[in-house]
């Protein structure tokens, strides 16, 4: 399989792929399976970075 570059335009074009890649993103603040990680004192200050970071790439360039 040949790679090919991802189409232009911002990734929320494609719904379905966009919210897989939140998902992915953000499953160690919802996925059960990481709750020891959840004890980490500087656990929320990784969250606000990781949704930071999720919400800046979803904007609409210029917005």
């Amino acid at each position: 399989m040949k790679w090919s570059p991802p189409p232009a335009g911002p990734p929320s074009c494609d719904p379905v792929t966009t919210a897989r890649a939140v998902f992915h993103a953000t499953a160690r603040f919802h996925d059960p399976s990481y709750a020891p990680v959840w004890r980490q004192p500087d656990v929320e200050a990784q969250f606000e970075a990781v949704v930071e970071l999720v919400l800046r790439g979803l904007r609409r360039p210029g917005a």
